[in-house]
C-alpha cells in the first residue's frame, strides 16, 4: 500500500505566484469559463421548457432522435440547476473582488471564535423529556458536516489540488474523462462530416492525455504547483470543448438559417442537408438519460478544475517578491527522500545529475515509497499511450475512402459504422453499366431490404412502428391494406399505385388525416364507418363513383376552406362533368351522401367546393422530378 506524505515546503511552494497583470487574465479566464457555461445552460434549459411545441421537436421525433417529449421539462430542469451551480461561482468571484477591493477568488471567509461557538452549544442544546430519545445537538451536526468537507471538499483534503492524494484522485478522474471523451470522439467522427471540428478534438484529447507526461518533464521539475497546475489546465480546456464547444460549434453554423418567425420548409427538400441536420442533431442534443448524466458530470467537473486552478493562483503585492521560488528550499531544511535527492545531486558526474534531475519530479509528490513513484510515471505513460492509439485510429479513419452512397459523407473511428441518412447509387462511380443484375448485386452488398417488391407488411408492424409517422408506399406491389399499417395510425399515408381493391373500415376510424388512394384498384369506399377525424381523401385515377354518407359530416368541416376529396380522373369526377355540363341529371347511384351526391343545381357550388376533379400534378406525392433535377447526372 502506498504512503503519500502531506505537500509541506520541503516539495516547493503550494502556489503559484503572479504578476497583477498575470493574476488579472487568469482571473478573467476563469470568470469568462463560469460565464459562457451558464449562459451555455440557460440556453439549453430554455429550448428544451418549450421544446415540445416546436416544429423541429416533431421532425426530430418522427426521425426517432433525441429523448422523448414528456420529459423535455425534466432535462430543462437539469440545465437550471447546472446554470445555477456556474452563476454562483461566477457571482462569488464579482463579489469578492467588491469585497477586498482587488480581483479575487473568493470573498473573505469568516472566522467563528470559541465564544460564538458556546453561545451557540447553548442555543441550540435541545433534550426531549418525555421520551427516551438522545439529546439532539445540531452544532455537533454542523461540527461534523464541517469536518467532512474539511476532509473530503478543502484543497487540503483527499479531493483538493494540495492533498496528499491529488494523484490518485486525478488518475481516476481522468480515467473516467477520458473514456467518455473518447466515446465522443468515435461518436463525432460517426456522424460529423466536420474533419477540422473532429481532428481539433481529438487533438485536444491527445494533448489530454500527455499533459501529465509533459508535466512531470524537466521543465517542471523543481515546482509542483505548477505541474499540478499544468495538468489541471489541460483537464479544464477538454472539458470545456467537450461541454459546450462542440455544440457551440455546431450550432453557430446554422445561425444563418435560423428565423424566429418563420421556417424555410424548402431546406427539408435537399437531402443533403437534412442529413446533416439530423446527423448533427444526434451530437448537440440529449439522447438518453446517460447521454443527459454526462452532459451534467462534465459541467460539473468545469466547476471542479476551476475550484482547483483558483486554489493554485495567489496574486503577489505590487511592492513584494514577484518571483517564484525555483531554486527550491535550503538543503538544510529537508528531510526524508527529498534531502536524499538533492544530496544526490553532487557534481560526481554528469549522468548522475541528468539521472536526479528525471526523478525529482517523482519524488516530489510525496508518494515514500520507490513502487508508488513508480505505479504513479505507469500510469502517466499509459494515458499517454491512450493517446497514440486514439490518434492512430483518427489518421486510420481519415486516410479511408468515404462511402459514395452515404450522405453525409464521414470518416468514423474504431470500425463504427457510418450514419447514413440518404443513400446515392451512382452506376457511374461503381463501374457498372447499369444492367439489372448489376445493380441488384451491388445494391445486394449495401442495403437488402429494398430489394424486392413490396407484398406484405409484418403484422405487429404496429408494436415495431412509430405512430403518428409519415408513410409513403408508392407503386408497390400491395395488394390489401396491412392491419398492422392500419393499427399504427400513421398521420400521413400514402398507398398510390398499389393494387389495392378493398378498403377496410377501421382504415378511416382512428387519427389519419392525410390519405392518398390515387391509381389503385379500388371501387368503393366502405359502407359503414365511424370517422374520427380526416383532413385529406385523394381518390385520383380510380374507379370510385359514389360516396357513402359518413362522409358528409367531415366534408362540412372544412368546406369553407379547402376540398377534402381529390378525385381528378375518377369515375365520380366524370359523372360530375356530364352533370354540369347537362348530358346527365344526376349520378348513378345517388341514395348516399347528401352533399356529394346531390345533382341538382343548387348544389353544384358544395359540389365544387367539396371535391377537386382537377387532373393530379403529379403522378406519385414523392416529387421524383425534383430528386431528379437535384441529384441525377448530367447530361
Amino acid at each position: 500500500m502506498s504512503r503519500t506524505a502531506p505537500w509541506s515546503a520541503s516539495r516547493g511552494p503550494q502556489q503559484i505566484r503572479l504578476s497583477s497583470c498575470g493574476f488579472a487574465f487568469w482571473w478573467l479566464t476563469i470568470f469568462t469559463v463560469h460565464l459562457v457555461t451558464c449562459a451555455y445552460n440557460n440556453v439549453y434549459a430554455k429550448l428544451y421548457w418549450g421544446f415540445e411545441f416546436t416544429t423541429l421537436s416533431f421532425l426530430l421525433a418522427f426521425n426517432e432522435i433525441g429523448m422523448p417529449l414528456q420529459d423535455s421539462h425534466s432535462i430543462a430542469y437539469v440545465y437550471m440547476v447546472l446554470a445555477t451551480i456556474h452563476g454562483m461561482c461566477a457571482l462569488l468571484m464579482i463579489a469578492g473582488s467588491l469585497q477586498r477591493r482587488k480581483l479575487v477568488f473568493m470573498p473573505r471567509r469568516r472566522k467563528t471564535n470559541t465564544e460564538f461557538t458556546k453561545t451557540n452549544r447553548e442555543n441550540f442544546t435541545v433534550v426531549n423529556n418525555t421520551s427516551n430519545s438522545a439529546t439532539i445537538h445540531p452544532t455537533r451536526v454542523v461540527r461534523c458536516l464541517s469536518a467532512v468537507y474539511h476532509s473530503l471538499g478543502s484543497h487540503h483534503g483527499i479531493l483538493g489540488v494540495k492533498g496528499k492524494h491529488f494523484h490518485v484522485v486525478l488518475i481516476c478522474r481522468e480515467l473516467v474523462e477520458l473514456s467518455l471523451q473518447t466515446a465522443q470522439a468515435i461518436r463525432m467522427s460517426k456522424y460529423l462530416p466536420r474533419v477540422l471540428l473532429n481532428r481539433f478534438y481529438v487533438s485536444l484529447l491527445v494533448v489530454n492525455c500527455w499533459s501529465s507526461v509533459f508535466a512531470y518533464s524537466r521543465w517542471f521539475w523543481r515546482d509542483e504547483a505548477r505541474r499540478r497546475f499544468a495538468a489541471i489546465v489541460c483537464d479544464c480546456v477538454l472539458n470545456l470543448m467537450t461541454t459546450i464547444g462542440v455544440s457551440l460549434i455546431i450550432m453557430l453554423s446554422y445561425i444563418n438559417e435560423y428565423d424566429i418567425y418563420d421556417f424555410d420548409w424548402r431546406l427539408l427538400d435537399d437531402d443533403a442537408w437534412v442529413s446533416q441536420m439530423l446527423n448533427e442533431a444526434r451530437v448537440v442534443l440529449v439522447m438518453s438519460w446517460s447521454d443527459l448524466v454526462t452532459r451534467a458530470f462534465f459541467s460539473l467537473s468545469l466547476v471542479a478544475t476551476t475550484a482547483d486552478m483558483k486554489e493554485l493562483l495567489q496574486s503577489t503585492p505590487r511592492r513584494g517578491n514577484r518571483g517564484t521560488n525555483t531554486v527550491g528550499p535550503n538543503v538544510r531544511n529537508l528531510v526524508g527522500p527529498n534531502r536524499e535527492l538533492i544530496e544526490t545531486t553532487t557534481p560526481r558526474s554528469k549522468n548522475n545529475f541528468q539521472l536526479a534531475t528525471r526523478q525529482s519530479s517523482y519524488k516530489s509528490t510525496g508518494f515514500r515509497t520507490r513502487l508508488s513513484r513508480i505505479l504513479l510515471q505507469g500510469a502517466h505513460y499509459a494515458f499517454g499511450a491512450w493517446g497514440v492509439i486514439v490518434l492512430v485510429l483518427h489518421v486510420h479513419a481519415s486516410m479511408q475512402t468515404p462511402l459514395f452512397e452515404c450522405t453525409p459523407k464521414v470518416f468514423p473511428m474504431a470500425g463504427a459504422l457510418p450514419s447514413c441518412y440518404t443513400v446515392t447509387f451512382d452506376c457511374y462511380c461503381v463501374g457498372i453499366s447499369g444492367l439489372k443484375r448489376e445493380v441488384t448485386s451491388e445494391w445486394d452488398g449495401f442495403d437488402r431490404s429494398t430489394t424486392t417488391n413490396l407484398e406484405t407488411l409484418p403484422d405487429d408492424l404496429d408494436a415495431k412502428w412509430l405512430a403518428g409517422s409519415v408513410v409513403q408506399l408508392e407503386n408497390s406491389k400491395l395488394v390489401a391494406v396491412p392491419s398492422g399499417l392500419v393499427r399504427s395510425q400513421p398521420y400521413y399515408l400514402v398507398l398510390t399505385g398499389n393494387p389495392i381493391t378493398r378498403l377496410p373500415p377501421e382504415l378511416f376510424e382512428g387519427d389519419i388525416q392525410y390519405i392518398y388512394l390515387g391509381r389503385t384498384k379500388v371501387n368503393e369506399l366502405p359502407e359503414t364507418v365511424t370517422p374520427i377525424s380526416l383532413s385529406t381523401l385523394d381518390i385520383t385515377n380510380t374507379n370510385i363513383s359514389y360516396f357513402p354518407s359518413w362522409i358528409d359530416p367531415l366534408v362540412e368541416v372544412v368546406l369553407d376552406m379547402y376540398p377534402l376529396v381529390f378525385a381528378g380522373g375518377s369515375i365520380y369526377c366524370s359523372e360530375l362533368e356530364k352533370i354540369m355540363s347537362g348530358v346527365t341529371t344526376d349520378f348513378n347511384r345517388s341514395a348516399h351522401s347528401s352533399l356529394l351526391m346531390n345533382a341538382s343545381e343548387a348544389n353544384w357550388e358544395v359540389l365544387n367546393q367539396a371535391v377537386d376533379c382537377s387532373p393530379p400534378l403529379l403522378k406519385t406525392q414523392f416529387s421524383l422530378d425534383y430528386f431528379d433535377a437535384t441529384y441525377g447526372l448530367g447530361q
